[in-house]
């Protein structure tokens, strides 16, 4: 393949070079568990920040997804109001209610592009903290009945800010992590993630039937335990990697 590959970029022909490999029987596979890789985190004075980090995965997914599958209804139904809804209201949207999420669907990619920007001129840490503290606010807001223009214009700042948070944790476990170890915790932090929206999807239904606020007051909560969470971050690594 490397060699055709060669020929196709017009360089000609080419020799590649093997090395000799150890006999496979030298070769013993590590196997890593949560008794190994703890002692390993501690020895790296790590071990803190990134449970910190795999918090904020689970929590922000959780949150993820109950802002995901409620807003939606929200834009459709309204939120302050009493009125109750059958199953063929609930499933029926008019094209306006269509837009609206369709507006707010489209704070996902600019979100993570705005943190990536931030990621790199203001730290890890420091983008993380500003933008669950932005969540907050945003959530804040939306206690009051607002008109129809300002929810979406609170839904979609606030799905910008949630989606922003699940970009550090990936590269905070990345760098806190030993080479080593660094794809088993990667794996810990994708796993937590997924239970923590599991947990967030099937609650979202429950928490909207409730009423509004309760969404709210539980987004609100997994926030907050989230900037708990990041200020348990103590280390930036700046880019760099534990070898």
């Amino acid at each position: 393949t490397i060699m055709s590959i060669y020929k196709l970029n017009g360089k000609g022909e080419c020799k590649i070079k093997l090395q000799p490999v150890p006999d496979l029987g030298e070769l013993q596979e590590q196997k890593f568990s949560l008794k190994t890789v703890l002692p390993t985190l501690r020895n790296t004075g790590n071990l803190r920040s990134c449970q910190s980090a795999i918090a904020i995965g689970a929590f922000s997914a959780f949150y993820y997804y109950i802002n995901a599958y409620t807003t939606p209804r929200m834009l459709n139904e309204g939120y302050c109001t009493n009125q109750n809804h059958t199953k063929v209201d609930i499933c029926s949207f008019d094209s306006k209610a269509l837009y609206e999420i369709f507006l707010v669907g489209l704070s996902d990619p600019f979100s993570c592009a705005i943190m990536l920007i931030s990621i790199e001129y203001l730290g890890r840490i420091r983008s993380t903290r500003i933008t669950i503290t932005f969540c907050l606010t945003t959530i804040t807001f939306l206690y009051f009945c607002v008109n129809e223009a300002w929810l979406v214009a609170f839904s979609f700042l606030l799905r910008m800010g949630t989606a922003s948070i699940s970009v550090t944790p990936p590269i905070l476990i990345a760098e806190y992590s030993p080479t080593v170890i660094r794809s088993f915790m990667l794996q810990m932090l994708a796993a937590c993630g997924r239970i923590g929206g599991i947990i967030g999807i099937l609650s979202s239904e429950y928490l909207f039937n409730a009423g509004v606020r309760y969404v709210l007051a539980v987004m609100q909560g997994a926030c907050a335990l989230c900037l708990a969470f990041a200020f348990v971050l103590n280390k930036e690594m700046k880019g760099e990697g534990l070898s």
